[in-house]
């Protein structure tokens, strides 16, 4: 798989994910997101390989992030992924 199609898959995976976030109330009154990454997770075990250290980092993961816990966590993903795929 060429490292444009697994970018694909992953912005995919990424858009999905995206869809099924979910708007909770705080205490205070204001609103505050969270992102449900099983999607995200499925795409890590079927699409990379079993000796990827990304896919480790997304199954480690909770299922549900914070938004911005989950914005700042997909540049590190994105690095290990450029890390990862080949020339």
């Amino acid at each position: 798989m060429s490292s444009d199609e697994v970018q694909q898959l992953i912005q995919d995976a990424l858009e999905e994910t995206l869809r099924e976030t979910k708007e909770l109330p705080r205490l205070d009154g204001a609103q505050w997101f969270r992102v449900r990454i099983t999607r995200l997770k499925d795409f890590a075990v079927n699409h990379l390989p079993k000796d990827s250290r990304l896919r480790e980092v997304i199954l480690n993961e909770r299922d549900e992030l914070d938004v911005n816990e989950f914005v700042a966590k997909i540049d590190v993903w994105l690095k290990l992924l450029k890390m990862e795929s080949p020339l």
